[in-house]
């Protein structure tokens, strides 16, 4: 999957889709409806073919295969500069990402959806949005819900002021590169598949 999305930054692309980042619910997703003069069972069968192959490791699985829908799911990694951290500069860390991929289909018509962003960070995006005395607040909740060991010197970190909006100036930055890189190869797998479906071959690749 990393092979085709470098190739897909590099071949340019007539008709792009665009990820989205619904900052009321804190979610990120893809929803397209594509127009393409097939029968429904053609372009399931050409949209699972696109799966096979661009899928073609142990991070994607096909949970349903119906003969009007398929749903599946994937994972890819981000990178992203975590800075100005103790004893480290510049950190980088390649973050892992599942998703969900949806398909539905009609004759002349599919949908596809790209859903249940998952970063394995809790409600990232969410927090990401906060500004700085929401996410004071939120990190004082979840201090005091935590009952692991050092639930002591936890509350009294997020209480300190000084330490804690460090911690936040320097999370937002980290966490809009992983975001947006997100946003950037969910559109490209969208995008990738729409181009496999209008093709007159599957092979050209």
């Amino acid at each position: 999957m990393k092979k085709l999305l470098l190739i897909l930054l590099i071949v340019p692309i007539i008709v792009h889709s665009q990820a989205k980042l619904d900052s009321v619910n804190g979610i990120i997703y893809v929803k397209e409806v594509r127009q393409i003069d097939m029968p429904y069972k053609k372009l399931k069968d050409k949209a699972f073919d696109w799966v096979a192959k661009s899928y073609n490791n142990s991070n994607f699985v096909t949970r349903i295969n119906d003969d009007d829908k398929i749903l599946t799911k994937g994972s890819f990694e981000v990178p992203a500069t975590l800075s100005d951290i103790p004893m480290n500069k510049d950190l980088l860390i390649n973050t892992k990402v599942n998703y969900d991929l949806d398909l539905e289909f009609k004759d002349g018509r599919y949908k596809v959806e790209l859903n249940n962003i998952d970063f394995g960070m809790g409600p990232m995006v969410k927090i990401y949005l906060m500004d700085y005395d929401q996410f004071k607040s939120y990190s004082i909740d979840e201090a005091i819900k935590y009952e692991g060991p050092g639930k002591k010197a936890y509350l009294k970190s997020v209480q300190d002021d000084k330490k804690l909006k460090r911690t936040y100036d320097r999370n937002k930055d980290y966490w809009k590169q992983i975001i947006d890189f997100t946003m950037v190869y969910l559109s490209e797998i969208e995008t990738s598949l729409y181009s496999y479906m209008k093709s007159d071959q599957g092979d050209d690749w």
